[in-house]
């Protein structure tokens, strides 16, 4: 049995309507310490983690813990219903396939209840990287979002740069650059900072060096819809880790989100799938890509291709961020078109950096959803083939390429296709 009591019911709805919009379906776990939720959005970008502690609740009853799987948008509207000062309660029975949201007005002269069905999830947590990271801002979350916000009108990404003078936020766009800087309103000493209460206005910076990142302005500005739940944000950056952005709930608990782009410059960034796949890439795979219309016999004389083939390496951001973003390209412009692709996976026993499996990771979810068929090639064994078989004492990713282009040719021809794109590499 499952029974909770939220007298400030406007926060469960401040909370939904901060993560409806990165996260469509979620499950909700519920167990003794409290109410959590962790799951990625649809691009496998972007982490949300949010904890509502048992005592923040005004009656908090879980007999065994239990994981409820919703659609947050039909609960965000079913939440909609309630009063902002009613109180919330959720009620859920043992194998029930439902919940119930119960709303009572402050003087209990009305009371309504909403029953929404629930769904099978399947999700994995997902460590939150507990680390030294080398910069850590904290500052009004209103400023934050508003900078975001007037970035926005400028540029498609925010380089935010943390140093002794403060931290800066730069974009540039077609019409021009704009700049930012936050210089530190208060002194604190490091090791003591976590004791002291810091004024909520405060620009308080926490450096160990100094540290400058990309990241995706959309990303950020669905981040700031978190503003109403706190009246700070702590943003922790590294150059070898994704932000943390961290919304703390007074007396309940927080909420945190993962960002996971990152590049250490204005150029195309080519060190991880996320840099790639959202901030650098998306120009570069429209060039890549051209559209059926300029594809067509009628204006070009060609015959419109039957189906693509790909290759790419998962290891390297390049192969992996920008390989499957074409992936997703082709299957917006030719959505009636076969997709084969040939997916070289980075060994675990061989990968000299974590980056590696990670990138793949993230790339399973876009050759799932866009490609038709996915040939799984292992890199270990590629090389393998060019050591023992070809007998190549220093085989080189062309070595790799021609092997792999020989197999592909020994397909039966109805799976090999005219129109082939070749991003393998190993970065």
């Amino acid at each position: 049995m499952l029974e909770l009591r939220l007298v400030q019911g406007s926060l469960l709805k401040k909370v939904l309507e901060s993560i409806k919009d990165l996260v469509n379906d979620a499950n909700f776990d519920c167990s003794a310490t409290g109410f959590s939720l962790q799951a990625m959005d649809s691009s496998h970008v972007a982490l949300v983690a949010l904890l509502l502690r048992s005592e923040g609740f005004e009656h908090y009853r879980c007999d065994r813990n239990i994981s409820m799987g919703m659609n947050l948008g039909n609960m965000s509207k079913m939440l909609k219903c309630a009063g902002n000062d009613d109180i919330i309660t959720i009620k859920a029975d043992d194998g029930s396939d439902t919940v119930t949201f119960m709303f009572e007005s402050p003087t209990q002269d009305k009371i309504a209840d909403f029953e929404m069905k629930l769904m099978d999830i399947d999700s994995e947590h997902l460590g939150i990287p507990e680390a030294e990271y080398h910069a850590i801002v904290r500052m009004p979350s209103t400023e934050f979002a508003r900078i975001c916000k007037d970035l926005s009108s400028i540029g498609d990404s925010v380089v935010i740069s943390v140093t002794k003078e403060g931290v800066k936020f730069s974009t540039r766009g077609d019409i021009g650059t704009a700049n930012i800087v936050c210089r530190q309103n208060t002194t604190v000493d490091k090791a003591c900072s976590c004791h002291l209460h810091l004024p909520e206005e405060a620009t308080v910076i926490e450096m160990n060096e100094p540290v400058t990142l990309t990241f995706a302005l959309r990303y950020m500005n669905s981040f700031t819809k978190a503003t109403p739940l706190s009246n700070t944000v702590t943003i922790s950056l590294s150059s070898d880790l994704p932000v943390v952005v961290e919304y703390k709930i007074a007396e309940m608990g927080y909420k945190i989100l993962v960002l996971s782009i990152q590049n250490n410059s204005h150029t195309f960034p080519t060190t991880g799938f996320a840099s790639v796949f959202t901030v650098g890439g998306g120009s570069a795979a429209t060039k890549s890509v051209p559209s059926s219309g300029r594809l067509s016999a009628q204006s070009m004389g060609l015959t419109p291709p039957g189906g693509f083939q790909v290759c790419h390496s998962l290891g390297g951001g390049t192969g992996s961020g920008m390989g499957t973003l074409l992936i997703s390209k082709i299957r917006e412009e030719y959505p009636d078109r076969m997709m084969l692709t040939f997916s070289v996976f980075p060994s675990p026993k061989v990968s000299d950096t974590v980056v590696e499996p990670y990138n793949a990771t993230l790339s399973v979810h876009q050759l799932v959803e866009n490609a038709d068929e996915c040939m799984v090639l292992d890199n270990e064994a590629l090389y393998d083939i060019c050591f023992r078989t070809l007998k190549l004492t220093t085989p080189s990713s062309s070595s790799v390429l021609a092997s792999l282009f020989d197999w592909r040719m020994s397909l039966p021809r109805n799976v090999v296709y005219t129109w082939s794109i070749s991003m393998l590499e190993r970065d």
